[in-house]
């Protein structure tokens, strides 16, 4: 995602991590495509895979799309990028002992989500 920062275009990304035994997730910053940042995601709301930052801040916060159970989907807001806690469920699976597999697709104005049983 692209973001103006101070003036300044800086593009934010986040991914899954493994290590071999365990994962986390992080985020990716860059602001020429050349030099990268790599940074692990902290707080309660990071204990899973599955986060999706939206394009743009939300009264003055950064917003992601998280699936820190590994069956609802949250919406968490942080003032920082790399601090996530708490959260709102705003999609829950529609039959018992399922999981929303969500699959995030992003364009710099469309938010698109598909895939919850």
């Amino acid at each position: 995602m692209e973001f103006d920062e101070a003036g300044q275009r800086i593009y934010y990304a986040t991914y899954t991590a493994y290590t071999g035994r365990s994962i986390r997730s992080e985020l990716l910053e860059t602001r020429d495509f050349v030099t990268f940042r790599m940074s692990q995601l902290t707080g309660s709301a990071t204990i899973n895979k599955g986060m999706a930052l939206f394009p743009r801040r939300i009264a003055g916060k950064y917003a992601m799309i998280a699936r820190q159970d590994n069956e609802n989907l949250y919406l968490i807001y942080s003032d920082d990028l790399y601090s996530w806690n708490g959260g709102q469920v705003i999609l829950k699976p529609k039959f018992p002992g399922s999981s929303c597999r969500s699959a995030i697709v992003a364009h710099p104005s469309i938010w698109m989500r598909a895939g919850c049983c």
